[in-house]
């Protein structure tokens, strides 16, 4: 966070379950309820002010009235305060029988509702999690409701990044271009316990496809990677590719 406020980052953008990533459900559910999770966002909302930058991060959040947790994305304002939580709306699961197994719904509560775009400083964001980014649906979505940016805080595994990753980012980018998004992908790398490994390759997608900027890197080594959010090249890519959906053909998102 340091290092990108002072190179001029006005937002800094955090993966999917920056507090913690657990063993399996049950260690998640104790780290949950743990003070250091607590001391860690109580941490991160004052470096934020004290940088007066805006960001957002993944988290967990218990849900005291069930057995389960929340996987949610806040955005912190540049006084240090939390004005919008997204909860994951698409939970994830494997089960590749020569890999890792996993199903997030055993222990997660997956999200009802989308959190409309909102104003910052790089234009409307809309917030999205990670296996969110498989469904055209939710970024259509979210473009439809003014998102100019969509961020996908992820903790994407090694399994499928290296064939859907970018990919994915990219699609998600192009099949919003009639209201500009551009796409911001910060993303867990490398090796986090004997059953679980992240992708890494965080990456910045402008509403053409193309990649501004990536850590190339999948090495737990933190890094960073930084790009200017240009507003005006939305009547750049409507001008020149205007697309004119069939509604009276299949519904409207």
């Amino acid at each position: 966070m340091n290092r990108a406020a002072s190179v001029g980052a006005q937002v800094c953008f955090f993966p999917e379950a920056s507090d913690f990533i657990g063993l399996n459900h049950e260690d998640s559910m104790k780290l949950t309820f743990s003070h250091e999770r607590e001391v860690f966002i109580n941490e991160f909302k004052e470096h934020v002010k004290l940088l007066k930058i805006h960001a957002s991060v993944g988290v967990h959040e218990p849900i005291l009235s069930k057995d389960l947790i929340a996987n949610v994305c806040l955005w912190i304002d540049d006084e240090g305060n939390v004005i919008h939580k997204y909860q994951k709306l698409h939970l994830f699961s494997i089960n590749a029988v020569d890999h890792q197994r996993m199903k997030e719904s055993k222990y997660i509560e997956g999200g009802k509702s989308i959190v409309p775009p909102f104003k910052t400083p790089i234009g409307n964001v809309g917030l999205a999690i990670c296996h969110d980014l498989r469904y055209p649906e939710m970024s259509i979505k979210l473009r439809n409701l003014g998102a100019e940016v969509i961020t996908y805080p992820s903790a994407f595994i090694s399994r499928t990044g290296a064939d859907h990753w970018t990919t994915l980012l990219c699609a998600r980018a192009i099949e919003t271009q009639e209201s500009i998004s551009y796409v911001i992908a910060a993303n867990q790398a490398g090796k986090h316990n004997e059953t679980r490994e992240s992708y890494g390759h965080s990456m910045i997608v402008d509403p053409w496809g193309i990649v501004l900027a990536s850590c190339s890197t999948a090495s737990r080594e933190p890094s960073f990677c930084i790009a200017d959010i240009d507003s005006s090249l939305v009547h750049k890519v409507r001008k020149e590719l205007p697309l004119t959906r069939r509604n009276d053909v299949y519904p409207k998102i």
